[in-house]
């Protein structure tokens, strides 16, 4: 019964290390995409274009990284969207406003 356990889990963990990679670079194509606002769609919002530079500004605050600022990104969502800037402060420690 473990025996089985552990390979299940094995298979699991093998597939798991094969999908982190192509996750990763998934995630860095879309936050590179977020920081640099390079598309001139014009279906895009004003409100969504400010995304973008506020996802440049939370990059380049010291020691943020691919899984600091997808989580700030994540967790400020709402307060960045409704340009919440004592919000915005509280969560990441600068308010992202250009």
């Amino acid at each position: 019964m473990a025996a089985e356990q552990l390979r299940s889990l094995w298979a699991q963990f093998k597939l798991l290390s094969q999908q982190i990679p192509t996750v990763v670079q998934h995630i860095e194509v879309l936050l590179f995409a977020l920081k640099t606002d390079t598309n001139d769609d014009k279906e895009y919002s004003s409100s969504v274009r400010q995304h973008f530079t506020d996802a440049a500004i939370l990059a380049s605050m010291p020691s943020v990284g691919l899984v600091i600022l997808t989580n700030l990104l994540a967790e400020t969502g709402s307060a960045i969207r409704d340009r919440g800037y004592t919000d915005s402060r509280c969560l990441t420690g600068v308010a992202p406003a250009t």
